[in-house]
């Protein structure tokens, strides 16, 4: 009597044990799951709503035109290069200069050509679509140069200085200018300017070997400058 009931103690115990050790391993695996889902969440990031914009403007409106002003020199000129007569070809730029003693190397850029480009959108000058009868504006706006994907900014820069060519442009109000808009349509206020294009190829050749070429142009603001309306 006494040896079973040793034995059916220690089988109790055991299965008293199992049984503790089944429980410790589910809870065990309940919280390790727990803190799985929550490590998720914690690293789950919501992804940004991408603003909407327009990349170009709509229709064009009623048009106001204005002149602008040379913001370097303060002159009211046409914006058309100054210091040469206009033309498709020649030599704009040139600069030469010797690496070491005796390597002679040579800039240029030549052009290729020019246009003329009207109204070309700068900016909204207001922020929301809006069914409106008007707009009125008075605050100043200025466009600035620009130039193509393929040019070097320092070789732009000598084109457009060796040319006498605006870097930008400011167009004032002398008093708050209203402009009609059909209001039965979603508009924005818009600025616009005119522009001179200046084409041209870039070279450098080193003792005579040419290493360096690229065409490009660049984009000056000219005299003229316009308020638009802009529709939907």
């Amino acid at each position: 009597m006494i040896a079973g009931g040793k034995e059916d103690y220690e089988r109790e115990d055991l299965i008293m044990k199992k049984g503790i050790s089944i429980i410790l391993i589910t809870m065990f695996v309940l919280m390790s799951s727990t803190n799985i889902v929550l490590a998720q969440e914690e690293q789950f990031v919501a992804p940004q709503i991408a603003q909407p914009y327009v990349s170009s403007p709509g229709d064009e409106g009623a048009v106001m035109s204005f002149n602008s002003t040379d913001d370097e020199t303060g002159i009211a000129n046409d914006g058309l290069p100054l210091r040469r007569s206009r033309q498709a070809s020649g030599t704009i730029w040139s600069t030469t200069w010797y690496a070491g003693t005796n390597l002679k190397v040579i800039e240029k850029a030549v052009a290729t050509g020019e246009s003329n480009i009207s109204k070309r959108f700068v900016k909204y000058l207001t922020g929301s679509w809006a069914k409106a009868a008007s707009y009125t504006w008075s605050k100043s706006n200025s466009a600035s140069w620009s130039i193509s994907a393929s040019t070097t900014a320092d070789v732009a820069e000598s084109v457009r200085a060796t040319l006498g060519l605006s870097a930008s442009r400011t167009t004032t109000y002398s008093v708050a200018i209203t402009i009609p808009a059909t209001k039965t349509k979603y508009s924005k206020l818009g600025f616009a300017s005119d522009y001179f294009r200046q084409n041209y190829k870039y070279t450098m050749t080193v003792g005579g070997q040419q290493t360096q070429s690229h065409t490009g142009y660049i984009d000056t603001p000219t005299k003229n400058s316009y308020l638009i309306v802009y529709y939907q």
